[in-house]
């Protein structure tokens, strides 16, 4: 398959990362892009995409095929938006840290892109001490910029933090205990809503399952500002954030297609915004 079928696999190392460097879900079969799931068997996603694509670019209105259907040449890692850009991005990267630049190259990208972000601070303090390995440190940072898989590059330097939705792809949700159908419906209808608060979208999720839940906000540390990642984007500008739970997922349209476990999402939001607080609000 072009697309990144799983024809067979030998020996016992339980890493997931397949195709592009992608999280595979064994169970279903599917790649996690952030955004949405895709079948690797069809070379389409699961569900729609949020983005409505453009008219001049005819390609970009199919809202389910994978990277514009050509997988050789391009790729989607956020679930969105077909690019090259990436590819393109990572070669200049390898490039400008040969030689001497290494550890000012180093410094530009976690300093510029992810300069509150405690996981890539950590992977910055790796690379210092990689040596010859900074190139393909830096690499992972730029592409997990782009919506990429860290966790490959990382646990290469010796970091194994276990991270959801950072460094392996969100649980899917449980059949034993399946989320709230009626949030997770109007979650569904709000996934193309760009332009929605986080207030409104957790609070129209509330009234769908009939007020049953909370909604939580979280605000970071004093002097800080929240790390969020939305429609497979970072974003390092809010003050606060809304979400609504049922108790066991999180319905964020804006962080996932599908709901989250509570513990997980917690998890996420720990992992990039150190020392925030939760509030739970009726």
């Amino acid at each position: 398959s072009a697309f990144g079928e799983l024809l067979g696999h030998t020996g016992s190392d339980p890493q997931p990362y397949a195709f592009t460097g992608e999280p595979l879900d064994p169970n279903s079969g599917w790649q996690y892009h952030r955004a949405r799931w895709m079948d690797p068997r069809t070379g389409r996603f699961a569900g729609m995409d949020p983005f409505a694509g453009l008219s001049s670019d005819p390609q970009s209105l199919h809202r389910y095929a994978y990277a514009n259907l050509c997988p050789t040449g391009m790729l989607d890692p956020s679930g969105q938006f077909a690019s090259a850009a990436e590819l393109s991005m990572v070669s200049g990267l390898v490039s400008m840290l040969r030689g001497q630049q290494l550890q000012f190259g180093a410094d530009f990208v976690v300093g510029h892109l992810f300069a509150d972000n405690a996981l890539v601070q950590q992977g910055k303090i790796v690379i210092q001490a990689a040596g010859a390995a900074i190139a393909i440190s830096v690499v992972a940072i730029a592409i997990f910029r782009a919506g990429g898989a860290l966790l490959r590059f990382l646990r290469a330097r010796g970091v194994t933090d276990d991270l959801p939705g950072l460094t392996r792809a969100f649980q899917l949700p449980s059949k034993s205990a399946p989320p709230n159908k009626a949030a997770a419906e109007r979650m569904a209808q709000l996934g193309a809503c760009y332009d929605w608060d986080c207030s409104d979208v957790a609070g129209s999720v509330y009234h769908a399952a009939d007020e049953a839940g909370n909604i939580l906000e979280v605000t970071p540390a004093d002097g800080k500002k929240l790390t969020l990642i939305e429609f497979g984007r970072v974003e390092k500008e809010y003050v606060f954030h809304h979400v609504y739970t049922d108790g066991t997922y999180v319905y964020d349209p804006k962080l996932s297609t599908s709901p989250v476990l509570l513990d997980e999402w917690r998890a996420y939001i720990k992992a990039l915004n150190p020392g925030s607080t939760e509030t739970t609000w009726k």
